[in-house]
């Protein structure tokens, strides 16, 4: 759980340096929502319990169908900008 919270710290401060207004708005909102408010929702936070992706797989098909068209493997820069403007819209 340390090497999470550890690698997420890297990830904010990485994509913070870009000094995007929309790339920072979207970065606030994963900090305050994935990151302090809601911070057992990936994987390894239940050890020894069952895992299930199940919700984050039937939004995932949502937001492919309606929003990537498919497109696979975008760039991370490219993949936060898409997610801002699904997002705002």
């Amino acid at each position: 759980m340390e090497s999470f919270a550890a690698a997420s710290k890297l990830f904010l401060q990485k994509w913070r340096q870009r000094k995007d207004r929309r790339v920072c708005d979207f970065l606030n909102y994963f900090e305050e929502q994935w990151l302090r408010k809601l911070s057992s929702w990936y994987k390894v936070a239940a050890l020894g319990f069952p895992s299930t992706n199940n919700g984050i797989e039937g939004a995932n098909a949502v937001i492919k169908r309606n929003h990537t068209l498919r497109d696979r493997l975008l760039p991370v820069g490219q993949f936060i900008h898409k997610v801002v403007n699904i997002l705002e819209n």
